[in-house]
């Protein structure tokens, strides 16, 4: 990868190469060749001069274009075998016409085929033969075109078990592109279209020889030798019939009018230029292990992978009917059959597509029943999974979230070639449910489960390895990027930072299967595998990933200065036809003010929450390396919740060892510069504070209405374009700026009423009844709801009130009107108070109080 990292003057020379990366001043800079150098997962991204996209799906490819992508066992897709030139053979996949493959004109016809391997078994609808062009070439003058799906000829043969697709028609010379469409080789849903094949086979069965394409005599005298072929010579009967004569024949022919043509030959010159298989589309459950997918199911010790390998002579085999013949309906394995009865195969596919065909191909018995589910990953409140049923087939006790390929219940039998089409989802996690019958025993055998879709990826995301910024941490000031982002799409992009990166070492032995290092270090020599050694983020030392930033150019919010960063990007649709384009991206860089500064709140924990306390914010410089630069800062910024309200009471500076005694100079802080927001609070202080072990001290008051309340503390110096910030790093293990509050009780404290009873006459003075309540234990946004109830249990009025911070202090109010906005009679009404939450919560979450309406 080749990130060039640029770093300021200050610290390094102009241009500096560490470990790969190229180091310049004050930026990082990553373009658009340094993006396959990112981590991802295989095959979802594009590159190009424009940038990294995700991956384009496509319907109707040519699978032979990339059959050199696929391998099983060592064997790559690409030539299987050729009777002749086999070292040709390979330009007849190449996607080129110009390019071809020609048979050994002196080997013998039997000699004349070439077997192609497209490296896995695909569902292919047509496959089309190309011959040169005219004037290049000739195309064969018959052959035969065979395809097979793997199955041997028959058992422990080396031969494959081939049917014709096809052959051509008669003895041809003129035709150059022949199609041949291909038909389920088994049983088939109707309608269905295509076969599952692996291999093609073209073979000539006749061959035109020495007398290829008729030519001119000069035409023939300029030919090289090794090209003419036959002079044919020719007698015109009386009856106008020409027959062929030999030369001497001819020369004795003594009348003109019985003299016929002499016709002159190129010797043939068969040239095959492409073999096209085209298929429904990319199989997409095809290399789910090396993007990173799993997959798992009922029993089966891990066959579940053959239904998804790319190998018709594999197979998931699975238990799908059993008997129950003299088993009675107490017997402790009858209970356990039933209970095990609804099984599943879950495929983790890696990362997300838009999904919209299931094909799935038996070897044996099928499922008599079973539902196919998608999901994208997205949570139920209980932790579980969110899936969307697609495909029922019989069962009908399955609702649909999307339109099934058959009615519900209908299924079939023996029907080994199936095709479940569907509008299309967005989709990383296929399941196949199905429920074992117990009319007698079934043992179903999935050769194949292939997926499909279309459309750029909706989700991919990327991630850099830890980048090193140098040999001393640097301040990471902000993040921006050149991108293109389609309605419809987004680009996500966030960051983490560290100081310390970890050995990760992986051992394998010689089949490639991961084992310990004790039992590596054990192996014999002969029967090790590889090992590998990557250096990754020391997790007790690396930040969190921060927040998505909102906007180029916005200021980082991972902790700094630290010497390494990672930056992860998503690239996020809601259309197949549209996505997001990653340029270039760049991340700007200081120097730190001080080499590290460490933050801590006393006292940590709240006597009482909602209620006004006094903490004191201890900021510190450690003893420093000799000889290093220190800039120093001159300002503190606090980001705390925002329901805490701190108030700045005063501020101490000097050397630890004179706070520690009660000396330091006091500033209160009627003297000092402040600025307060919502969220924060901003001082500038009287000096500039530089030398290790120097200490400021500020004192506030705040009131907290969360469990846990984090703040996040920055130091500065400079101002508008040249203003640099550095994260305050916590004390105590990254515990030393939060502060905890008691939890116990409701999520609404007591509440205050304000105006009852109240008069809604119009007149200006109580028209409302306000209700002021703290919440508690509630971060983010909510709804606060006011419902007002009759005497007798009505509801009479409700209404939703957003705020984007649930914690802290709120007011509602009602003016007696009902729902459609009609003035109620006066009387007394009963009114609960609170932020909206789930059922279960909602007996804590409320306060109901008595009001009057007057008037």
């Amino acid at each position: 990868m080749n990130l060039r990292l640029i770093l300021s003057t200050l610290l390094l020379p102009a241009t500096v190469w560490a470990q790969g990366y190229r180091l310049e001043p004050n930026q990082v800079i990553i373009s658009e060749s340094d993006w396959p150098g990112w981590n991802f997962p295989a095959g979802s991204v594009d590159f190009s001069d424009e940038g990294v996209r995700p991956h384009f799906v496509r319907r109707q490819i040519n699978a032979a274009l990339n059959a050199g992508a696929f391998s099983r066992e060592d064997v790559t897709g690409g030539i299987r075998r050729a009777g002749t030139n086999f070292a040709g053979a390979a330009q007849l996949m190449d996607g080129l016409e110009e390019t071809y493959w020609e048979p050994d004109l002196d080997a013998p016809l039997r000699d004349w085929w070439v077997e192609v391997d497209l490296g896995r078994v695909v569902w292919a609808e047509k496959v089309v033969v190309k011959f040169v062009a005219e004037g290049v070439g000739d195309p064969f003058l018959q052959f035969k075109v065979l395809t097979s799906n793997g199955d041997e000829a028959f058992q422990g043969s080396q031969s494959l078990d081939y049917r014709v697709a096809g052959r051509s028609e008669g003895l041809n010379k003129t035709q150059r592109v022949f199609e041949y469409a291909l038909r389920p080789a088994k049983p088939a849903d109707p309608g269905l279209r295509g076969d599952l094949i692996q291999y093609v086979q073209i073979v000539a069965t006749a061959s035109a020889g020495r007398r290829g394409a008729e030519v001119s005599a000069s035409g023939w005298e300029g030919l090289p030798a090794s090209d003419r072929g036959d002079v044919l010579y020719f007698r015109r009967e009386s009856t106008g019939v020409e027959r062929e004569v030999s030369q001497a024949e001819y020369a004795a022919i003594r009348e003109a009018r019985f003299k016929g043509p002499i016709r002159y030959y190129r010797s043939e010159r068969p040239r095959l230029a492409e073999v096209e298989v085209w298929t429904v589309g990319e199989n997409i459950s095809l290399g789910w292990k090396e993007r990173g997918g799993s997959i798992e199911g009922f029993g089966e010790a891990g066959g579940h992978s053959n239904a998804v390998d790319g190998d018709y002579t594999t197979v998931w085999s699975a238990e799908a009917g059993f008997s129950t013949k003299g088993i009675g309906s107490r017997d402790d394995d009858f209970a356990v059959l039933i209970k095990n009865r609804d099984r599943d195969l879950l495929l983790d596919l890696g990362t997300w597509y838009w999904v919209d065909r299931a094909f799935i191909v038996y070897g044996s018995a099928t499922f008599p029943n079973y539902v196919l589910n998608l999901s994208d990953g997205s949570l139920a409140p209980d932790g579980s999974q969110i899936f969307t049923s697609v495909v029922a087939r019989g069962r009908d006790d399955v609702t649909l979230g999307r339109e099934a390929v058959a009615p519900a219940g209908s299924l079939p039998t023996n029907t080994f070639m199936q095709a479940n089409i569907f509008s299309p989802i967005k989709g990383r996690f296929f399941r196949f449910d199905y429920r074992v019958v117990t009319t007698g025993l079934i043992r179903s055998g999935v050769k194949e489960l292939l997926l499909y879709g279309f459309g750029f990826l909706p989700q991919v995301t990327l991630q850099t390895p830890a980048i090193e910024l140098g040999d001393a941490p640097r301040i990471l000031s902000n993040i921006s990027w050149e991108a293109q982002t389609p309605p419809g799409t987004q680009l996500q992009i966030r960051t983490r930072t560290g100081n310390r990166l970890t050995e990760d070492k992986h051992f394998f032995n010689k089949q490639g299967v991961e084992i310990p290092e004790a039992d590596y270090r054990k192996t014999l020599s002969f029967m090790r595998g590889d090992s590998t050694v990557a250096f990754v983020p020391d997790e007790a030392d690396w930040s969190p990933w921060s927040q998505f930033y909102e906007r180029s150019g916005a200021a980082i919010t991972s902790p700094s200065p630290r010497r390494y960063i990672m930056i992860e990007a998503a690239l996020v649709s809601d259309d197949p036809n549209q996505a997001a384009v990653l340029r270039r991206l760049n991340i700007g860089l200081r120097d730190p003010l001080v080499r590290q500064i460490l933050g801590e709140i006393a006292p940590r924990r709240a006597q009482q929450s909602g209620r006004r306390e006094v903490f004191a914010l201890s900021l510190t410089i450690p003893p420093n390396e000799a000889g290093s630069e220190r800039l120093g800062f001159d300002q503190v910024l606090f980001e705390v919740p925002p329901s805490a309200g701190v108030e700045l009471v005063d501020v101490t500076l000097g050397l630890e060892s004179e706070l520690e005694v009660g000396g330091g100079q006091i500033y209160p802080a009627d003297e000092l510069e402040i600025k307060t927001g919502v969220d924060s609070l901003w001082v500038r202080l009287p000096e500039v504070v530089r030398e290790p072990e120097s200490q400021v001290v500020l004192r506030f008051s705040s009131v907290f209405y969360l469990a846990s309340n984090v703040f996040l503390v920055s130091v500065g110096l400079g101002a508008e374009e040249e203003m640099v910030w550095q994260r305050v790093d916590p004390t105590d293990a990254g515990e030393g700026l939060t502060v905890l509050t008691p939890v116990a009780g409701g999520l609404v404290g007591d509440m205050e009423v304000v105006a009852n009873p109240f008069t809604p006459n119009g007149d200006g003075i109580n028209d409302a009844v306000r209700f002021v309540f703290p919440v508690f234990k509630m971060p983010g946004q909510t709804s606060l709801i006011l419902a007002v109830y009759g005497l007798d249990g009505a509801l009479v009025h409700r209404s939703e009130q957003s705020v984007a911070h649930a914690a802290g202090v709120h007011e509602v109010s009602w003016d007696g009107r009902d729902r459609d906005g009609v003035l109620l009679p006066p009387g007394l009404y009963i009114c609960r108070v609170g932020p909206e939450v789930d059922a279960e919560s909602i007996g804590e979450s409320t306060v109901a109080t008595v009001v009057a309406s007057v008037y």
